[in-house]
């Protein structure tokens, strides 16, 4: 099957391939089966959204107005960074009652707001439609707890825009990535199982000896 170089042997794997090419795609279709199973049967996760807008206030002239929409939208960078904090984690942690660490949390939420904006998204997983809408309400009063604070002489808030949406069915997982991700799956499992084979059948081969001349040494 190869060229022995030492204690090295050098594969032929194209003569591997043919050899072997019944198991190899066995181990392919097995791989692909496995994948397609977990995209049917196993949940995806569910993605509810809640939108919070800052403000600023008392707003009294055009002048107020103009540097009360630049201070919220320096506000909405500020919630953003509050948003991935343990502080807002483990007070929303502590609201649910959950014993998920803030980082195991932080991992489920996104707390974004496009440039020169003052509005907030939050977005949450779950398992499950109310697991993700209970983590963006908590989330949301976490921070709003954590932001609202007088800055620069003006009060500002961060006022949730309406009920959170409540997810009605989970995110589409990509399925060809997943196909692929099954047939590599298979091929590892196949060349894994076929080099500890390998090396077994080695180990099991008897080793040739030289056999001493005969003679006698004068």
């Amino acid at each position: 099957m190869g060229e022995v170089t030492g204690v090295y042997r050098r594969v032929d794997y194209w003569t591997l391939v043919q050899k072997h090419s019944k198991s190899l795609i066995a181990a392919v279709v097995l791989g692909l089966a496995t994948a397609f199973c977990a995209h049917q049967f196993l949940p995806g996760a569910y993605v509810a959204r809640t939108a919070a807008l800052v403000g600023v206030g008392p707003v009294k002239s055009v002048q107020d107005a103009v540097a009360a929409d630049t201070a919220a939208q320096g506000g909405a960078r500020t919630a953003v960074y509050l948003g991935g904090s343990d502080l807002v984690a483990q007070d929303a942690a502590r609201q649910l009652g959950s014993t998920a660490s803030a980082h195991q949390l932080l991992d489920r939420v996104a707390v974004e707001s496009d440039l020169g904006s003052s509005l907030v998204v939050i977005s949450s997983t779950g398992s499950s439609p109310s697991e993700a809408k209970d983590l963006a309400d908590a989330w949301v009063r976490a921070l709003q707890r954590a932001f609202e604070a007088p800055r620069a002489g003006r009060s500002m808030t961060l006022e949730q825009l309406g009920p959170t949406t409540t997810p009605t069915r989970a995110t589409a997982r990509p399925f060809v990535l997943e196909l692929a991700a099954g047939a590599l799956g298979g091929l590892l499992v196949w060349a894994i199982l076929w080099r500890v084979g390998e090396r077994r059948r080695a180990s099991h081969r008897p080793m040739r000896r030289a056999r001493p001349a005969l003679g006698r040494v004068e």
